[in-house]
């Protein structure tokens, strides 16, 4: 499934990221995911959307829209976003 392989490519991207930049966070667009699976941008969007209804994504509405996986958010703030 398209939207597992996609989880997992921004779960992959996520290693090695200590804080976030500029360059880090353009691993984390919609364009990225265009680009990396070859795919139409509503359909990129339409699968991080579903990722982010499921709590596996933050998203953050900005333009650039940005989808974070949830794990690399706790990783660097050390906590739930939630909690903070």
């Amino acid at each position: 499934m398209k939207k597992d392989e996609i989880y997992k490519h921004l779960a992959d991207c996520s290693n090695g990221i200590t804080e976030f930049s500029q360059s880090s966070l353009k691993l984390f667009t919609t364009g990225s995911i265009e680009e990396n699976f070859k795919m139409k941008t509503n359909i990129a969007n339409f699968h991080l959307n579903q990722l982010f209804s499921e709590g596996k994504l933050i998203k953050i509405n900005t333009k650039p829209v940005y989808y974070i996986p949830l794990e690399l958010i706790e990783k660097i703030n050390g906590t739930h976003p939630s909690k903070c």
